[in-house]
């Protein structure tokens, strides 16, 4: 029994089990108005990265958690879903000046086209300096069965369209999606293994497990959605753990 014990502890690093995790973080906008529910102000936001920084966890990029370059169980991933230019200026303002990156889930339907949206050039931008662009959509749409069966090109538009604008834009290749809303439907995963995504982000609130090929489905990852009833909470779970 002791030779056992012995050669498990002497065996080569990657044949033994280690545990990697990270906590993707969804927010939204940043324009401080209390009575939106997933709206911070930067201020809020702000703090919120402090105490997850001073919990001992490391803000890790997407390029990171794709090529499993991340290690234990302290990590997350900050993610900003559907492109408000109030999640550009939180961005710069707080993570930029410490070198932490991000993720911007962006729908091209409004990118250049409405003053609350972020501009093709600071997308470009952001993603130049390391943080993820991922598809979010063409117009953030319901993905449902339904939306589906009654509607299939507007359907298809919502994976197709949206990854063939955001590649020729970005000029980089897009492998990852986040559903709009948190809806995960069967037709949505059935059109997303057309387009040839390999990931796609949902709501169910459990850390991300890495490497990425050790969750369930990887059509339907793990995010906490962060909003003002829950970020305390979540933020005390995750530096608690």
């Amino acid at each position: 029994m002791k030779k056992w014990i012995l050669l498990l502890l002497f065996l080569p690093f990657p044949l033994m089990a280690v545990e990697k995790s990270a906590f993707v973080l969804c927010y939204h906008t940043f324009i401080g108005k209390k009575n939106i529910s997933t709206d911070f102000s930067v201020a809020e936001f702000s703090d919120q990265i402090r105490r997850l920084r001073a919990g001992g966890i490391r803000i890790v990029s997407l390029d990171q958690i794709q090529k499993g370059q991340i290690s234990g169980t302290r990590n997350a991933l900050i993610m900003f879903d559907d492109g408000n230019i109030t999640a550009y200026r939180a961005y710069t303002e707080v993570l930029k000046p410490e070198k932490l990156p991000a993720v911007f889930a962006v729908y091209p339907g409004i990118i250049g086209r409405l003053s609350y949206a972020m501009t093709w050039d600071q997308l470009r931008e952001v993603h130049a300096a390391g943080n993820g662009v991922v598809v979010h959509g063409f117009f953030h749409m319901y993905l449902t069965d339904k939306f589906a069966q009654e509607k299939p090109k507007e359907f298809e538009d919502e994976f197709r369209r949206s990854k063939h604008v955001l590649e020729r834009e970005m000029g980089v290749s897009m492998n990852a999606f986040v559903y709009p809303f948190g809806i995960v439907s069967a037709s949505g995963k059935s059109q997303l293994k057309k387009e040839r995504y390999t990931y796609a982000y949902g709501l169910t609130q459990r850390p991300l497990l890495v490497p990425l090929s050790r969750n369930a489905d990887l059509l339907d990852l793990p995010r906490y959605m962060l909003t003002r009833s829950n970020a305390d909470a979540v933020i005390r779970q995750i530096v608690g753990l």
